[in-house]
């Protein structure tokens, strides 16, 4: 009994020990626990800040690649924009080299131009002192034409004589740089006149070389029946004639053949005067009738030039006109693509320097 109250002591105390060893455990043990749970609070803190720094920093990742993908974004369409813009410059600065090529070429034409409008005008600075020349030239022309005419009207006055020839219109309209036409008509007028007087001359000379001739066969069928009465009495007296009468018959027929020669060459002198005075008179109003178709001709001529001349002069002045209008224009034109050109230039660098 004693070794099982022992025991059952030993086993008390055993368990008072455990008892308390139990509860120092358990005490150790909640210590532990209560260690352990703010180990745990703090743990679950931490995993709850890392999961909040995990959940912000994956939403900065998500900004992240949002703002990547955005800038990812602006990028290409920046590239496609100064690829756009380079293609742009590019044809821009081809255009530019094109446009001052162009203004090169216009400006060369421009001086090319110039230098051909100099020469025009100065071609037509000659073409207007050739036409001033034919114009002094034509108004010499006809003073001298006027001149000539009114010399022939004054001499053919002095031929015909002034009252016996009718005129048209008074002294002051007789001349031919007052009224022309009238002068023309007087003029022709005294030349049918003359031309008359000729024909009427030349009558007059065929009347007396008629009569001449006449009285020429007369006397020298007198000095032919004189011939035949001489041999007649030659031959009828013979050897036994006087000396007396023969030589008086030879005297007589020496005379008539004196006035036979001399009828002779009266008659050829006055045939020569005549055809002198004929000829004087044809190459007279032939000269004069060819000086003045002449002068009419040089005349004419002359006022068919001086027009052609001055219509020439104005259609290559309004040629000249037209031409540098156009090169105005042209001028103009080639300007306004510069001014334009450089105000693309201008646009597309402030683009550049902004970006």
């Amino acid at each position: 009994m004693q070794d099982v109250q022992q025991v059952l002591n030993g086993l008390e105390e055993e368990s008072k020990r455990r008892g308390e060893v139990d509860t120092t455990a358990r005490f150790s043990l909640q210590l532990e626990v209560d260690r352990l749970k703010r180990d745990l609070e703090r743990v679950e803190d931490e995993l709850a800040r890392a999961r909040k720094e995990i959940d912000d920093r994956e939403n900065k990742n998500r900004d992240k690649d949002s703002m990547v993908d955005k800038l990812h974004g602006e990028n290409r369409d920046l590239a496609a924009q100064l690829a756009s813009q380079t293609q742009a410059r590019l044809n821009i600065s081809e255009k530019l080299d094109a446009a001052q090529a162009g203004l090169k070429k216009a400006e060369s034409d421009l001086e090319g131009y110039k230098t051909r409008v100099a020469d025009l005008e100065q071609r037509l600075s000659k073409d207007q002192r050739s036409l001033l020349n034919a114009e002094n030239q034509y108004r010499d022309q006809l003073t001298e034409r006027n001149t000539l005419l009114l010399t022939i009207y004054q001499y053919m006055d002095k031929i015909l004589g002034v009252d016996k020839v009718t005129k048209k219109g008074n002294a002051g309209e007789t001349k031919p740089f007052t009224n022309f036409s009238v002068f023309h008509d007087n003029l022709i007028t005294r030349l049918k006149a003359l031309s008359q007087i000729q024909l009427d001359f030349d009558k007059r000379c065929k009347d007396v070389e008629a009569k001449y001739v006449e009285k020429l066969a007369e006397i020298r069928k007198q000095l032919e029946v004189r011939w035949k009465q001489i041999d007649k009495f030659e031959r009828l007296n013979g050897p036994d004639a006087t000396t007396s009468e023969v030589r008086s018959l030879t005297t007589r027929a020496t005379n008539a053949e004196r006035r036979l020669n001399n009828a002779q060459n009266q008659l050829l002198a006055t045939e020569e005067k005549i055809a002198a005075m004929n000829q004087k008179s044809v190459a007279a109003d032939s000269k004069w009738d060819a000086r003045v178709k002449e002068y009419e001709a040089r005349l004419k001529a002359a006022e068919e030039r001086v027009k052609r001349e001055r219509q020439g002069s104005k259609e290559r002045v309004n040629e000249l006109e037209t031409h540098i209008k156009s090169l105005q224009r042209q001028l103009e034109m080639a300007q306004k693509r510069v001014h334009q050109l450089n105000d693309v230039v201008e646009t597309n660098k402030l683009p550049g320097s902004a970006s």
